[in-house]
């Protein structure tokens, strides 16, 4: 099990994709897969600008 592709947000996130996700599947599963992985990133996105709005509307809330 090796280490083929990792991210990390800013936030502090890691994704990190194993070669055991991607062997010996069919081309379906693999992009079934792809979307899935692409699907996850979304939502750690849309978080990570959620939990940065939520910040910077605060600090101005105080800074008022």
């Amino acid at each position: 099990m090796a280490v083929v592709a990792e991210y990390r947000t800013d936030s502090g996130v890691t994704v990190r994709i194993l070669d055991d996700a991607i062997a010996g599947v069919g081309q379906e599963e693999m992009e079934r897969r792809i979307r899935e992985v692409q699907r996850t990133a979304w939502r750690i996105a849309e978080n990570e600008a959620r939990r940065q709005r939520a910040a910077l509307a605060a600090a101005e809330k105080e800074g008022a």
